[in-house]
């Protein structure tokens, strides 16, 4: 009887530590994976990038805006390749997107030696410093194979469109159609949606909140105060009971949190341009632990 006690209790262990691996990970389709999530200003974006990129030895980044000496350094210690979407950086390989092509080369990510992938909203830009971001470390060797399809792509002149990919947890605007998976993932929504958004002018996509606050779940979220155009679903949002919206300054987030367990982030804005002209892509992250980091960044906002 002792042996079969330990036995259990071994394999117990064993299925525990299994469960608690992906609790930690999450879970992409085809791959359990580490996740690291990072929020500027009060965590060093610059130097954690920066750092990430000195230490591989291959690194391919698509950045819509750079202009970081500690950045820019790490690229030049490395075999490094750049696209951007105004100008290239001497001694730097680079493309940038030409200004003929409609819409925006607006990515954020690096790929490094084919395993490791860093996305999120941060435009490492010195001039945008104090701005609410986020950073979100993949290591991912399948996620890597993703994003590294979409910068091939850019790299050889294919703005604005390519082929569809092929994961369940990262898609390419305009290509994959983000409107259509963000509304998919929001219309699984049972209690509650958070979100802090730069620019937000989506009206379906504010249809698909109104929605689910019918259905009862709670919506939440903050804006940034210098996008609230005429074109800006604030108003709309902001009218309806029992949704609360706020402007914020310095606000450049493009993130939704679902049930505190799914996180939406990415280079992409709900807007038409972001799905329709930009180069721009959304990950999509079924992980309560990074959600959980998700969501102190946003009870930190919501201080005075």
């Amino acid at each position: 009887m002792g042996k079969y006690y330990l036995l259990t209790a071994v394999i117990a262990a064993i299925a525990s530590a299994f469960i608690a691996y992906f609790a930690l990970t999450g879970f992409a389709g085809e791959e359990a994976f580490q996740t690291d999530a990072y929020f500027c200003p009060a965590d060093d974006c610059f130097g954690i990038i920066a750092g990430l990129i000195s230490n591989a030895t291959k690194a391919d980044c698509a950045f819509y805006t750079l202009n970081s000496a500690e950045i820019e350094n790490a690229l030049k210690s490395t075999d490094s390749r750049l696209v951007s979407d105004k100008k290239c950086l001497s001694g730097i390989e680079c493309r940038a997107k030409p200004s003929y092509r409609r819409g925006l080369m607006h990515d954020k990510f690096c790929i490094l030696d084919d395993s490791i992938v860093i996305t999120g909203s941060f435009n490492p830009n010195e001039k945008s410093k104090s701005y609410r971001n986020n950073v979100v470390v993949l290591h991912s060797a399948g996620l890597a194979k993703e994003y590294s399809k979409e910068f091939e792509e850019l790299w050889n002149g294919k703005f604005g469109g390519g082929k569809k990919g092929g994961s369940e947890s990262v898609f390419f605007c305009p290509e994959d159609d983000c409107q259509r998976h963000l509304i998919d993932e929001l219309s699984n929504a049972r209690e509650s949606i958070y979100f802090m958004t730069y620019s937000f002018t989506d009206n379906e996509i504010a249809g698909a909140l109104l929605g689910k606050k019918e259905e009862g779940v709670i919506i939440r979220g903050f804006f940034d105060k210098s996008q609230n155009s005429k074109w800006s679903v604030y108003p709309r949002l902001q009218g309806k009971a029992d949704v609360g919206v706020y402007s914020k300054t310095a606000l450049h987030h493009k993130v939704f949190i679902i049930d505190n367990e799914t996180v939406i982030t990415g280079s992409y804005n709900p807007t038409q341009n972001g799905n329709e002209n930009n180069d721009e892509n959304m990950l999509i992250l079924h992980n309560k632990q990074i959600a959980a980091s998700f969501l102190a960044e946003f009870s930190s906002i919501s201080q005075p």
